[in-house]
């Protein structure tokens, strides 16, 4: 005799018992795709209508990822797929950019006025992100006391008393140059179980780094010997990694 499965109408307790199975798997699927992205939600005063780009930073290269325009209400999201932390810049055409350290799971959120933005604004739910602004803010100010000389200099260039003007300025360069390298040997001791000791590590003023191989090689291993535990797939610190063994290879 043929047999035929049973069925249940939506109101039957075998319904009913599919769905207690399926709930928490259902839940659980959720919270597994939360875990593997980063969700960006913006809001900005005088803002709507304007256009935001948001670019990944790979070690050797800016990859677009998505743009937005801000709606009437100043808002406005990405959502990004992550297994691993990584860097991302958040800009628009006419404005400065805004360096994000986004880990997976984490769900930003960025508020300020759109017209003095990437300044001034408040960021919370990435710890990563917050540490990189206390970083650039830091590092800016040592830039704009860098430039003002730099102007004074150019200013001078072509006065008699040029080169006593350089000089006298001299130990004011240094001074700027030493206290951006202590507070970034520092910020790397807090941070060392973080990517952003990256960031300090190769910030530089002009063309080259502040700290350098040859001069701070002990960051450079410092560095790599701690984000090597913390996130060994990480394509940045791989990457990192690599010029740390060639550095080495080369003061043999």
């Amino acid at each position: 005799m043929k047999q035929e499965l049973p069925t249940y109408s939506p109101g039957s307790r075998g319904a009913g018992l599919l769905m207690l199975l399926l709930v928490p798997f259902l839940f659980s699927c959720q919270r597994l795709a939360d875990r593997e992205k980063a969700t960006i939600d913006g809001q900005f005063l005088h803002a709507a209508g304007a256009k935001v780009l948001l670019q990944e930073m790979d070690p050797k290269e800016l990859r677009n990822l998505d743009s937005a325009l801000i709606d009437r209400q100043g808002k406005f999201r990405f959502s990004v797929p992550l297994t691993e932390p990584g860097f991302f810049l958040l800009s628009s055409s006419d404005k400065g950019v805004l360096v994000l350290l986004l880990q997976p799971g984490e769900q930003p959120e960025i508020t300020g006025n759109w017209s003095t933005f990437p300044k001034e604004i408040r960021l919370t739910g990435s710890p990563g992100s917050e540490f990189l602004g206390e970083f650039f803010e830091y590092s800016s100010r040592n830039k704009e006391r860098l430039d003002s000389l730099e102007a004074i200099l150019v200013e001078k260039q072509d006065d008699d008393d040029f080169f006593q003007v350089a000089q006298a300025l001299d130990p004011l360069f240094n001074a700027i140059y030493e206290d951006q390298r202590r507070y970034e040997k520092a910020f790397i001791d807090r941070h060392l179980q973080s990517l952003a000791s990256l960031v300090a590590l190769n910030y530089a003023f002009g063309l080259h780094p502040v700290l350098t191989w040859k001069d701070d090689p002990e960051y450079y291993r410092k560095v790599d010997s701690s984000l090597s535990l913390a996130f060994p797939a990480s394509k940045h610190v791989v990457y990192h990694r690599k010029r740390v063994m060639e550095y080495q290879q080369g003061a043999k």
